[in-house]
């Protein structure tokens, strides 16, 4: 086992050599050609490998961690591993900015973490990338290239894990930047898609809606059965009962406790009409057997096209799984 700690070893040619389970924790190594070179098991701790060259280097179960809240992580900035072998190394806490990752393996067992360094860093720097036509933090990009080799080693459960804290650190990007519609809208994708990796949250907000439309429309009197409709013969509407009257609406509250389960029942049977025409609105089935009068047409209106537009987003999200 080679003992290294805390050495100078900046522009040095380390190539081809074999440093299992070496111990270069803390050591300089700024610049220095680490190509084709065997580091299994090494301790790399607070080490700094800033653009050095690892290409084609085999770091299985090398440990990058920061164990030391004395000392600085681990530094990989401008690093090149294209082709390593990091499978089963831990990059807890390790400075991955700008690091180039081409063709490196992972596995499952390849540790890195839910929240870079950079995202505590980010409250004292406005530090940015230039990423195509952005410029985003260090924490986004760092999130983005983990994405991106969590796909091409087939890890499609953690790169969209990735791809959701990428989301996470972009929208607090926006707010501390002041950029308020960007942020308001990554909040809005986040809470109804999970930023278009979570169909549950699609599904959840599709309830919402239909339950929050339900609670809406008896307040008005904003949906009347139609003519020669059983829910008309039932309310009265073809014995001449008035629209208003034959309405889906809330019971007045009963003046004694008497009265409460008839109150009760009344209550169950408005909202479950309100919910079979939300339902059908949402889905823009529309059987025909209610319609809705005065406001509640822009309240109808409005929950189809959300019904419309919910409905794409979960195709989306479902196929953005699938393909992933």
């Amino acid at each position: 086992m080679s003992t290294l700690q805390n050495v100078d070893l900046s522009d040095a040619d380390l190539s081809d050599s074999a440093l299992d389970r070496g111990d270069l924790s803390k050591a300089n190594v700024i610049c220095a050609d680490l190509s084709e070179a065997s580091l299994r098991d090494a301790s790399l701790f607070g080490s700094d490998l800033s653009n050095a060259t690892a290409e084609n280097t085999d770091f299985r179960d090398a440990d990058f961690a920061n164990l030391d809240a004395d000392h600085p992580p681990a530094n990989l900035e401008n690093a090149v591993f294209r082709n390593a072998d990091l499978r089963g190394a831990d990059f807890t806490d390790a400075r991955l900015d700008q690091i180039d990752l081409t063709d490196a393996r992972i596995d499952a067992q390849t540790t890195f973490d839910a929240e870079t360094i950079y995202e505590r860093e980010e409250d004292v720097t406005s530090d940015v990338r230039d990423d195509g036509d952005d410029t985003v933090p260090p924490s986004v990009w760092v999130h983005r290239r983990l994405e991106r080799l969590h796909e091409e080693n087939a890890l499609s459960s953690v790169a969209r894990q990735f791809h959701i804290r990428k989301q996470r650190a972009r929208r607090r990007h926006r707010r501390r930047e002041g950029e308020w519609l960007g942020w308001a809208s990554l909040t809005l994708l986040g809470a109804t898609m999970g930023y278009g990796e979570k169909p549950q949250r699609v599904l959840g907000t599709a309830a919402a809606v239909v339950g929050l439309w339900t609670l809406l429309y008896p307040l008005g009197n904003w949906i009347v059965p139609n003519p020669g409709t059983p829910e008309a013969a039932q309310r009265g509407l073809d014995d001449g009962t008035s629209a208003a009257a034959a309405a889906v609406q809330y019971p007045a509250y009963p003046s004694s406790l008497a009265e409460l389960p008839a109150y009760y029942d009344a209550v169950f049977g408005t909202l479950a009409d309100s919910l079979y025409f939300s339902t059908v609105t949402f889905t823009t089935l529309g059987f025909g057997d209610f319609s809705p009068v005065g406001f509640g047409r822009v309240l109808a209106t409005v929950e189809s096209a959300l019904g419309v537009t919910l409905f794409a987003v979960l195709v989306f999200v479902l196929g953005r799984r699938a393909t992933r």
